[in-house]
């Protein structure tokens, strides 16, 4: 047993924990279990917080990670849920939400269109199942939330080292950054903080902090665990060493208001308040009063920007509040989400509107939209602004709290979607969730909506042939999540607990002349490696009730004198680790 082994063991019987805690920094924790930390990461969060352990807490691995890991952190109903579909379904409801209140304020303010170019497309991105959630995204729930989010991370890094008349060798060399810079992130010392972990880019896990000798409940976490509440003076050290780390690298960070306003230049004598400058909230809405938002340069670089808000517009641009919002219902109602080219197209047929429009603080995107919207009236122009002039300063726009009972994102319930679902459920498909999900992608158009599921049909018949048979002489179980896509997904079950199985079968196989057991999973169901199997291996370095390691995929491309013969393909370096684990023996 490992000193840190022996060290998570003590920690477990002081805090009377009933199951052990997680090692092996890159394997995934199960839900409602705790993992250990990267020495590095943990050191940095253990000095600056000394009361405290800090742990990885398990997310579901279904590419929705990391609004699970959020999840698991600010929303106590989706921590105390015991099974993964509960905790699915509120997943999928919280994604929705979050791309209801999307605003075109939001994609340009908080730089989301540097990677999604119009705001349909970043709407459609956080409602599809699976799609990996990514910086864009800790970027707007930071802000949209209101809370600090700092990310803990582990890369591989892969290289070849060629060496003359002798085999390429391969190293990997382990990269840890605590915490990870992520362009554009903001940070406010009067808000609260949550930390997340992410290995390799694939898979995000909640962290959190536990009391040192004091009982713990993981079915039940106290929101102070989960939860680092503002003002915090260790979260203050940890936003300066972020600074330092990060604006030397040359990642952005954007108005960052650490109590001191050395960094953020509102309200000091270049912006004095006294002359009528103040800080937009932490999504960027300037207050009614001050409605005029002006860039700022930091430090001389262009690229470095804030944002103050003014009652003078000088070069400011009009910041039209509650008017966002109004728009962004219009657009979740829209059945006519313009993709780029077709938003560009309509820029040059409304060009003199646009402009005419911009001259009243209205974003171009935004002009273009309301025109096709108001294209109908009389008089478009006159109708908007009277609009804008009636919303805009109606109310300050208060911070969003999480109500997973909000309305569905596009799901309208009037008599045609109604009627459609109800002749689906006559039809047998009686998944309303699928259903509901289905209208918005195909626009209501029923006979699409039926192909799709009849594919969803014929695609689970085919998974459920039966498999081929194996020379096997046991038959372990392994509990095995996997969200890496590129390797696809297993064909699972779900055990009573709502916890994944998954049945693998022994096989011998030959290493450089030498005997090993490989274990072999079910056919994969999707990705590029969709219809091979799993290939398993326990490397002898694994404690007994650690997880069987998934090293590759193989398949049967023939047969031998009726024994099959196998091809399989190893990720990574782990042909060389095997070989190095049983020269070993």
């Amino acid at each position: 047993m490992t000193s840190r082994r022996r060290d998570l063991t003590l920690i477990q019987r002081r805090l009377k924990m009933r199951k052990p805690i997680r090692t092996g920094i890159q394997r995934l924790v199960p839900i409602h279990e705790l993992g250990d930390l990267p020495k590095r990461i943990r050191k940095t969060l253990e000095i600056m917080d000394p009361s405290y352990y800090y742990f990885r807490l398990g997310t579901i691995g279904d590419g929705d990670c990391l609004y699970h890991a959020v999840l698991n952190l600010i929303y106590q109903k989706y921590n105390l849920a015991q099974n993964r579909r509960t905790k699915t379904e509120i997943c999928m409801h919280f994604k929705k939400y979050l791309a209801t209140n999307a605003t075109l304020h939001d994609l340009h303010f908080l730089h989301l269109a540097n990677q999604y170019n119009t705001i349909h497309r970043y709407k459609k991105h956080l409602i599809t199942k699976g799609q990996w959630g990514t910086d864009e995204d800790i970027t707007f729930m930071s802000n949209f939330l209101n809370v600090n989010i700092f990310v803990f991370q582990v890369i591989d890094l892969h290289t070849r080292i060629k060496r003359k008349g002798k085999p390429d060798i391969f190293r990997i060399v382990t990269e840890v950054y605590s915490p990870t810079c992520i362009s554009y992130t903001t940070f406010d010392h009067a808000r609260p903080t949550i930390f997340l972990y992410n290995f390799n880019n694939n898979h995000y896990e909640s962290i959190i902090r536990i009391l040192r000798d004091q009982a713990f409940d993981i079915q039940n976490i106290p929101e102070e665990l989960r939860v680092i509440s503002a003002g915090y003076p260790p979260i203050l050290k940890l936003a300066r060493h972020y600074v330092r780390q990060c604006t030397i690298s040359g990642d952005l960070i954007r108005n960052w208001k650490d109590g001191t306003g050395a960094l953020y230049k509102c309200r000091s004598d270049m912006y004095p308040a006294i002359a009528g400058w103040e800080y937009p909230d932490n999504r960027g809405f300037c207050p009614p009063d001050k409605p005029y938002a002006h860039t700022i340069i930091r430090d001389h670089r262009i690229e470095d920007i804030d944002t103050c808000c003014s009652g003078e517009a000088l070069a400011g641009s009009l910041a039209l509040g509650q008017f966002d919002l109004e728009v962004t219902k219009m657009l979740n109602k829209s059945r006519r989400p313009f993709g780029k080219s077709k938003l560009e197209g309509l820029k040059i047929k409304h060009s003199a509107e646009i402009g005419t429009l911009s001259d009243h603080g209205v974003p171009a995107d935004m002009a273009t939209y309301l025109l096709e919207a108001y294209e109908s009236k009389m008089n478009p122009i006159k109708e908007i602004l009277d609009k804008i002039e009636r919303t805009r300063g109606n109310k300050d726009l208060d911070h969003s709290a999480i109500d997973i009972g909000i309305e569905e994102f596009n799901i309208r319930d009037d008599d045609e979607s109604k009627a459609v679902l109800k002749t689906l459920a006559e039809m047998g498909y009686t998944d309303r969730e699928v259903n509901r999900e289905l209208f918005q992608i195909y626009r209501g158009d029923i006979s699409r909506i039926i192909e799709h599921l009849l594919q969803m049909e014929e695609k689970a018949d085919s998974d459920s042939d039966d498999d081929p048979e194996y020379d096997s002489d046991e038959d372990p179980e392994d509990d095995h999540e996997d969200e890496f896509r590129e390797y696809a997904s297993e064909d699972i079950t779900f055990d009573e607990d709502g916890d994944i199985n998954v049945r693998l079968k022994s096989k011998k196989f030959k290493f450089e002349g030498k005997p090993i057991r490989l274990f072999i999973g079910k056919p994969l169901i999707s990705g590029s490696y969709e219809g091979q199997r799993s290939l398993y291996y326990k490397f002898k370095d694994q404690d007994l009730d650690d997880d069987y390691e998934r090293i590759g995929v193989i398949q049967i491309i023939d047969t031998v004198g009726g024994k099959p013969k196998y091809e399989s393909d190893f990720f990574r370096d782990n042909f060389e680790r095997i070989i190095a684990d049983i020269s070993s023996s």
